[in-house]
């Protein structure tokens, strides 16, 4: 009986710690890849920010030859 408990706690230690070793890796990798995504996403704007300007700088060029 003794044998079979520590068996079963064995496997549920060897359960638990696969898990969480799963967990953390997974982690991990969810946060490189949110990071990578962030650093597009500022590079989208940073475009979209010169587009902008480059319109208000014609619009503005517009006004001064009326």
């Amino acid at each position: 009986m003794r044998i079979i408990i520590e068996r079963l706690i064995e496997m549920f230690m060897m359960v638990f710690g696969s898990l969480v070793f799963g967990l953390v890796i997974g982690f991990i990798v969810g946060v490189v890849l949110s990071a990578d995504r962030l650093k597009e996403l500022e590079n989208e704007v940073d475009k979209l920010r010169a587009i902008v300007r480059k319109y208000r700088a014609a619009e503005r060029g517009r006004r001064t030859d009326r």
